[in-house]
């Protein structure tokens, strides 16, 4: 089953490492065979010690004599103790280098995997990474492909060469000892695998049943952590302290026989191996009866075999137990995979080109689903001019942000959006978002000085900073900047701790300002401000009406006052176009939305005033 899994990874990601694996593969036989010969090699200093009159019987102290002209056996027994040195001493260096080579050769090939996901994220259309979830989905990718490589390629390859190893030793004991060597060999293989398939059978169990617990209770309880807030407020602790304690002691027995039952096998491998042992012995007493040389001789080649066998068991049942715990992880790389193959080897050229637009953005029966069958938008038309300041609005479940994907060029749908004569395709998307200027919901920062978040995605050497403070200005964020120590090489933590709501928000208009937008994308941007700083920004887009072709979307309807036409959604369809004034006089909702806005922006007045 491993060696399938294992398989079915190399077709999935040995592409490009067909050399590398041949030579591992070539490698893993030369330490097996290192390892054979380390132990072979003793038998003629064996037969030299117990029975010195048949040392010539032996090829290996025959052909030694003969090629290097050997008279006494003092002279052959140190050369042969010399060979056996350097085996070792080789058969070591080897063994260092091999596992030097082999981590490096592993640790590349999951880097190579790691890029070759972020890559698909990154450069697969944003339509792909909606519908397979969020972005924190592909920063567990570091974890699931450590886990693979770590407890399962690594342990697949050291499984191989002790197998490998644990045969020529004995195929190499059936060729001195075959009878009883076979029998104690079937014996201990039935046992092992008897004991194996047992263990893990009732180790699956008890991890199918952990899993439950803890993607299910254990995994609502840790959500429920994160509202620490709402836990002290309603002082709620003693009852998820006890739901804790609970859900632990409920876990804990299928952890304890967890932690246990990898570990038994070396036990009963070792009672098996006495077993094997004794039928060895009574084979060797039974068949050479009192031969004292065979005997002793006979003894000593299974000690030296068995001395270097067990501990080669072992480690293989330690990656057997490894490949068994972590079995789920291989799966999740070739799920990931699957879902993102066709964008393997796609990366997108960074474009330069801005699109020109100089008159109007068309949208002509505009439909979209996520799923080719439900759709989220329905045969939207409108036009927006140049310089237009366009607002949209809707409940939740309208469409907006669906609409705001698409005039972004983030989601193609059906129908066409056209930038004066231009229609939007996959083929001048990048040339097209060139001219955008996108403030989305929450602006996130980089643990990096205030130039780099300004600037956002672009090398520090090529950051223009004259550019950037002029981007600090028009988002009337420049003045509190210059006031702090650094000034625009302030680190701004990856949070942006001890920056207000309102200033981090701002660095996200003066990132939008930076690329020198002709059109102006407001998702929201002003959700999570108070309603004092969001009056403030607003007014940072009423001073660039006229000036650039600004698309807002808000909750806040009374913040949409000055927009020259607002698209009113319902349910993926536009009810209406029209003025803010004409909209609330025509649509009884919508003036039910507006006296609901004016009555939580006057209560958050009053709330302020005092």
């Amino acid at each position: 089953m491993f060696y399938l899994t294992f398989i079915k990874f190399l077709k999935y990601f040995g592409k490009g490492h067909a050399k590398q694996i041949w030579m591992m593969s070539v490698y893993t036989f030369l330490t097996s065979l290192f390892e054979f010969i380390s132990v072979a090699i003793i038998l003629p200093f064996l037969i030299m010690l117990i029975d010195p009159s048949g040392m010539m019987g032996n090829k290996f102290l025959r052909l030694l004599q003969q090629f290097f002209h050997l008279e006494t056996d003092g002279e052959v027994f140190a050369y042969a103790s010399g060979i056996l040195i350097a085996t070792i001493i080789l058969k070591n260096i080897y063994g260092i280098f091999i596992m030097y080579w082999q981590n490096k050769l592993l640790k590349e090939w999951s880097l190579d995997i790691k890029q070759m996901f972020m890559r698909m994220y990154l450069y697969s259309p944003f339509e792909m990474n909606v519908k397979t979830g969020n972005s924190e989905r592909f920063f567990e990718i570091e974890s699931i492909v450590d886990n693979v490589f770590n407890n399962f390629v690594f342990r697949v390859i050291v499984f191989t060469s002790n197998t490998l190893c644990v045969s020529l030793i004995f195929i190499w004991m059936i060729c001195i000892l075959p009878k009883y060597t076979f029998i104690a060999a079937l014996f201990f293989i039935i046992s092992a695998s008897l004991q194996n398939r047992l263990i893990f059978r009732q180790a699956k169990l008890y991890a199918d049943e952990k899993y439950k617990i803890q993607h299910g209770e254990y995994s609502t309880l840790n959500s429920s952590l994160k509202c620490l807030k709402e836990i002290k407020i309603t002082s709620s602790e003693n009852y998820f302290y006890g739901l804790y304690e609970k859900i632990s002691r409920k876990m804990l027995p299928y952890i304890e026989k967890i932690n246990l039952l990898p570990i038994i096998p070396q036990y009963i491998i070792e009672i098996v191996f006495v077993l094997t042992v004794i039928i060895l012995f009574v084979g060797i007493f039974y068949e050479y009866g009192l031969n004292t040389p065979k005997i002793l001789l006979s003894l000593g080649i299974i000690a030296i075999s068995l001395f270097r066998i067990l501990p080669l068991m072992n480690k293989s049942q330690v990656c057997i137990n490894y490949m068994d715990m972590y079995r789920e992880y291989p799966p999740k790389l070739f799920d990931l995979y699957d879902e993102f193959k066709k964008y393997e080897n796609y990366i997108s050229v960074p474009v330069k080109d801005r699109m020109e637009f100089k008159d109007k953005i068309t949208v002509e029966d505009l439909s979209y689903s996520y799923d080719k069958e439900n759709y989220v938008l329905q045969d939207i038309n409108f036009k927006i001019k140049k310089g237009e300041y366009l607002g949209i609005v809707g409940l939740s479940g309208a469409g907006k942000t669906t609409l705001i994907d698409c005039l972004s060029g983030l989601l193609l749908g059906k129908g066409t959006i056209k930038i004066d004569e231009q229609v939007l395709s996959a083929d001048n998307t990048k040339s097209y978002q060139n001219i955008i200027g996108y403030v989305s919901p929450k602006t996130h920062t980089v643990n990096s000085t205030l130039v780099t978040n300004v600037a956002w995605g672009i090398p520090e050497e090529k950051i223009d900073n004259e550019r950037v403070i002029e981007s600090l200005k028009a988002a009337n964020l420049y003045e509190q900047i210059k006031e702090m120590p650094k000034g625009i090489d302030t680190i701004i933590n990856q949070d942006g701790s001890g920056l207000s709501q309102g200033q981090i928000q701002r660095i996200g208009i003066a990132r939008a300002f930076y690329r020198n937008p002709e059109i102006l994308i407001f998702d929201e941007a002003t959700s999570s401000l108070d309603v004092k700083t969001e009056n403030e920004i607003m007014d940072i887009l009423s001073d660039k009406k006229g000036e650039i072709t600004m698309i807002v979307v808000s909750h806040r309807l009374s913040t949409l006052k000055q927009c020259d036409k607002i698209v009113y959604m319902e349910q993926g369809l536009i009810i209406d176009i029209d003025t803010f004034a004409n909209l609330t006089e025509k649509y009884s909702q919508f003036a039910e939305f507006v006296r609901l806005s004016n009555l939580t922006l006057n209560k958050t007045d009053n709330s302020e005033n005092q």
